[in-house]
């Protein structure tokens, strides 16, 4: 292996593929796969509040105001150097704003790469739609993407990118582009 375990933090607007990726990568490679989302359903439960998207909003937008533009990511800090203390590949599910992706950096210096998955607004839509746990509006998606690229700055993302992967049709054409992916990085993959 290159330089011992590699964390990638995946980026992507909602629905392009980035929970899909980070499994995939994972399955791939026997690394470990991080859903940065989870604090979010974790706070939720704690303050025993409904899974709501108004209160998923909410509460995204309230620990990064409390704890930082890198709120989410840093709780899930510990997970995420243990993995790689261990010798364990990291990929987080999400890297959504540059305050995310530095702390990721300043995480593992050596070995961090950021890979972008995207798909264009009528792909997503489709994709969030007809998802059965947690499905999306057509309304909500373009709520959640003025978030994401007002008040997150996820664009900003592009010029720190390892990678730009176009994720509009079949599982099998992403999944080629991830094991590219991997060989390219040189993180050996699993046979």
């Amino acid at each position: 292996m290159g330089a011992g375990p590699f964390l990638i933090g995946i980026s992507g607007l909602s629905g392009a593929g980035k929970s899909t990726t980070t499994t995939m990568l994972a399955a791939l490679s026997g690394g470990k796969s991080v859903y940065v989302g989870q604090v979010v359903l974790d706070e939720l439960t704690a303050r025993g509040l409904e899974q709501t998207r108004e209160n998923e909003r909410m509460v995204r937008l309230e620990i990064r105001e409390q704890e930082g533009g890198a709120g989410l990511l840093l709780r899930k800090r510990n997970e995420i150097l243990s993995a790689l203390a261990n010798g364990q590949s990291v990929f987080v599910d999400a890297v959504l704003s540059p305050d995310e992706w530095f702390e990721l950096e300043r995480m593992h210096e050596l070995g961090t790469r950021l890979l972008i998955i995207d798909a264009d607004f009528e792909t997503r839509a489709a994709r969030l739609t007809a998802r059965s746990t947690r499905p999306f509006s057509r309304d909500d998606l373009r709520r959640r993407d003025e978030t994401e690229q007002s008040a997150l700055r996820i664009e900003d993302l592009d010029k720190d990118a390892s990678v730009r992967i176009e994720n509009m049709g079949l599982i099998d054409h992403l999944q080629r582009c991830l094991a590219g992916f991997l060989h390219d990085i040189d993180l050996p993959q699993l046979t």
